[in-house]
């Protein structure tokens, strides 16, 4: 079986590297040019200065937004980079942590393992800023490459014994004193060190491609593959990609592609890595004096010095990641989880599942959870176990049985309608409430006995799925990359060659890259979107239209005391001045009975609907034009053969403040349906489902995705179902007044 692994690992390699080489599309111009950012010289990595070497730390690569332990049990898997030098001489794992005031001191307590090894525990002390904690880890800890950090975090409320307190229990790492130290200096020198390198102090890892201002867009496509590789590599999904002139400073990577100093002096081309200009800081070089030199450079470092950075990250199990493949059926165990006896009031744990991009989310059947553990006697009536799925709850499965229970796959029902394409965040808890809970002793607490214990061998199945590509979908553009991931070239827009609209549009093309697992094929283009592409289109545009569904020209703004409140701002355009006075008329209250049980009834169908789809009901709507800094959005070309995604701003400013709160990893995240905005007012995230879908592909004809497809629309669109009853039984009733009086009375003789 281990060689079986070796060779498969190996095989995805190639398959990588070999997706790599069909995404390197170079146009047509570029071919056996040379590619000089301004000439040789322009284009050479600066030295790096004396004492450029520290002993820096290593962070952790997971994001700020996954460095909290809350509740009274909680565990997190986390990873850090060590060299190869690092590795063999050792040193200090530190743990930066606040945690909230409710917090008794007296029993919290931080449990660390690495690599599967216990390393240390010590006391959770810290609501009034952050401590930092070290323990030592030796050589025979480590290895070379990514290692594995597991947190386990006990603690108790301090005076609220109630179920909800324990949601205000959480110990916070901090991300600036968190990592690894190592005991020599650390460096960049080999491809492997890369993953090593430290974040920005705003918690984002810079990767700046350095060129010249208003370089050919040959040029800037040319470092497009490079960009997919280095984040592929590095795993990150709190990539930042910048665009300068000049390298950086402070920790990041500056990347330099085409003819170098190397090529330019006769010396041997290549992927190079050596210490940037600032500790912290490494400079990567793709050398080559041709495009197909480049090309090769890249190839042989992904197949090659690149391999086990790809091996131990991307192509590996992600901690607490389960794919929702179609007749999947896996274990809590695959997903991190182990099994431990739960004292406390409210047991919870929590993985992802990540649903393919062609997903169709409706009730035709369910995901089914097949619950293993135990509850001990004592406990109130009121207790449950209960599933989240994306912050809601789906379902419930009541502890009846207050003498205890012992339970061997009780199987739960998830409906499928709750899950998304793309990632979803699935949370298994429990609320043990007990009779003693109500004197709310602290001291007197029992972790001796239990309440509540879910095994590992809990499972869950994925039934067969509907697949169909519907869109607008913005869920399935951030977790899988699609439409954009199928292989298929397409064109990454920007309507200036603006350092900021670059910067937004690499980006988006490295965390796409990191939703599909594979870099994508991609062509640059400058200037405003065709109207008719020739194929999918991912544009970043400045302009006073931030919205597919918003296509009206702009107006501006001015007070209108005629149709207004005093203090509002309406627009001179007729459709402005409409829509006052609806607003208005809407609060009349003389109106028609029957508009009046129209609007009830649009109401309540509003919220059945939505009540239905798992959304907040009603839907809120969007921020107004002038208070969006950034909006994304998906629509289909005039043609109806292509997808555009366009995300835009109305000024370079805004453009660069919306999309560094919209690249987050938690806002990234959450994005869903067909518009989602960032709000200049606190940098909020609103989404907004699309008025109507459009199916863009389906790649599955088979008698039973037709008949899943079939079972989905229908309870998609549960009206056809009574409108069906409604025409049988009047066809029904039709024969039967035909048929009855032709069939006459017979009387018996």
């Amino acid at each position: 079986m281990a060689e079986l692994g070796k060779i498969i690992r190996q095989a995805i390699s190639v398959a990588l590297a070999s997706t790599w080489l069909s995404a390197v599309s170079l146009a047509a111009a570029a071919e056996n040019r040379l590619v000089d950012f301004g000439g040789a010289a322009a284009n050479v990595p600066p030295k790096a200065e004396t004492g450029a070497r520290s002993t820096s730390l290593v962070p952790f690569e997971q994001p700020a937004d996954q460095l909290t332990l809350s509740g009274e049990d909680d565990s997190l898997t986390l990873s850090f980079a060590a060299s190869e030098a690092a590795a063999e001489s050792g040193g200090v794992l530190r743990i930066g942590y606040t945690n909230a005031v409710s917090v008794l001191p007296d029993t919290a307590r931080l449990e660390v393992e690495v690599n599967g090894k216990p390393v240390g525990m010590f006391a959770i002390r810290s609501p009034n800023g952050v401590k930092v904690e070290g323990i030592p880890l030796g050589p025979d800890m480590l290895k070379p490459g990514r290692n594995r950090v597991r947190l386990h975090a006990v603690q108790h409320h301090r005076v609220d014994c109630a179920l909800d307190a324990t949601y205000e229990l959480w110990t916070r790492l901090s991300p600036a004193d968190s990592g690894f130290q190592p005991s020599v200096p650390a460096g960049f020198s080999s491809p492997m060190d890369l993953i090593a390198v430290q974040k920005t102090k705003e918690g984002f890892t810079d990767l700046r491609l350095v060129m010249p201002d208003h370089a050919d867009p040959v040029q800037i496509e040319q470092a497009l593959p490079a960009i997919q590789s280095l984040g592929l590599a590095l795993n990150r999904s709190d990539l930042l990609v910048s665009v300068a002139e000049a390298a950086g400073t402070g920790p990041g990577i500056d990347l330099y592609v085409g003819r170098t100093s190397a090529a330019g002096q006769g010396g041997m081309s290549g992927f190079t890595v050596r210490d940037g200009l600032t500790p912290g800081r490494a400079a990567v070089t793709v050398d080559g004096a041709t495009p197909e030199a480049v090309e090769a450079a890249l190839v042989n470092a992904l197949s090659g010095p690149l391999k086990p950075a790809l091996a131990t990250g991307i192509l590996a199990p992600q901690p607490g990641v389960l794919k929702g493949t179609a007749s999947a059926n896996y274990h809590l165990s695959d997903a991190g989880y182990r099994s431990r006896p739960f004292a406390g009031r409210l047991f919870r744990t929590r993985f992802e599942i990540d649903m393919p991009a062609d997903f169709y989310p409706a009730d035709y059947d369910s995901m089914d959870f097949y619950l293993s553990g135990a509850t001990a006697p004592g406990l109130l009536p009121s207790a449950q176990f209960l599933v989240r799925v994306n912050d809601r709850v789906v379902t419930s499965f009541p502890f009846r049985d207050t003498g205890g229970q012992t339970f061997r796959d009780q199987r739960i029902e998830l409906p499928l309608r709750a899950f998304r394409p793309g990632a979803n965040r699935v949370e298994l808890l429990a609320e043990l409430p007990t009779a003693a809970d109500a004197a709310c002793r602290p001291a007197e607490r029992q972790e001796d006995k239990p309440r509540f214990v879910l095994l590992e061998e809990s499972r869950i199945e994925i039934p067969a799925l509907a697949r169909i590509g519907r869109l607008p979908d913005l869920s399935a553009f951030a977790g899988a990359a699609y439409p954009y991931a199928d292989g298929k070239p397409f064109t990454l827009q920007v309507e200036n060659q603006d350092a900021r609209e670059l910067s937004a549009a690499l980006t988006t093309l490295a965390r796409l890259s990191l939703a599909a697992g594979k870099p994508l094929s991609a062509k640059l283009a400058v200037g405003e979107p065709d109207a008719l592409p020739t194929g999918n289109v991912l544009a970043v545009t400045l302009g006073g239209r931030t919205s597919a569904e918003n296509t009206q020209p702009a107006i501006d703004p001015q007070v209108t005391s005629a149709t207004g409140h005093a203090g509002e701002i309406f627009s001179t355009g007729s459709e402005k001045l409409i829509q006052a006075f609806e607003t208005d008329a809407s609060h009349v209250e003389d109106r028609p009975v029957s508009a009046l049980a129209q609007a009830w009834i649009g109401r309540i169908t509003d919220r059945f609907n939505s009540w239905l789809r798992y959304q907040d009901a009603p839907e809120s709507a969007l921020p107004a034009p002038e208070d969006r800094l950034v909006s994304i959005s998906q629509s289909e070309a005039q043609d109806g053969r292509a997808i555009v995604t366009r995300i835009e701003a109305g000024s370079p400013d805004a453009l660069a403040r919306g999309f560094a709160a919209l690249i987050r990893p938690d806002t990234w995240s959450r994005l869903s349906g067909g518009t989602a905005v960032i709000a200049a007012d606190g940098l909020t995230l609103s989404t907004h489902s699309p008025a109507t879908t459009f199916i863009h592909e389906m790649s599955d004809w088979s008698f039973g995705n037709l008949r899943r497809l079939a079972a989905s629309w229908f309870s998609d669109n549960f009206q056809a179902y009574v409108a069906l009853v409604f025409v049988l039984m009047g066809a029904f009733g039709i024969w039967l007044g035909f048929a009855v009086p032709k069939s006459g009375v017979r009387a018996r003789k």
